[in-house]
């Protein structure tokens, strides 16, 4: 996966980052990254390295994330953090028409 990575890592330079203006927590650490340089990091490093999905979902429970949405096909996502956190609200929204549900509920919560 190294080469792969490699290639991210080039196609990173093509890209206008900016750093974050919510709290991110990296998969690959289960710790939260802060800038740019962060980001590009630990997205280069999930190439190769395990995913800590549940330390990262613990760590965003106990950093006070209330609720969790998975955007896009299928429903793994969602029954990986029911397992994890018995009890935390979760979302999935896999059509184009659950979007426009999913958009409202974003509108209601900010």
């Amino acid at each position: 996966m190294r080469p792969v990575a490699d290639r991210l890592r080039e196609a990173f330079e093509k890209i206008e980052w900016r750093n974050p203006s919510v709290p991110i927590i990296s998969n690959s650490a289960a710790s939260p990254v802060h800038s740019v340089e962060e980001i590009q990091d630990t997205l280069f490093d999930q190439t190769f390295l395990p995913v800590l999905w549940q330390a990262s979902v613990n760590r965003m429970a106990d950093e006070g994330v209330e609720a969790f949405y998975e955007i896009g096909p299928g429903t793994v996502l969602t029954g990986l953090v029911k397992k994890c956190r018995k009890g935390m609200h979760v979302g999935s929204y896999g059509r184009l028409s659950d979007f426009e549900t999913f958009s409202k509920k974003l509108r209601e919560m900010v």
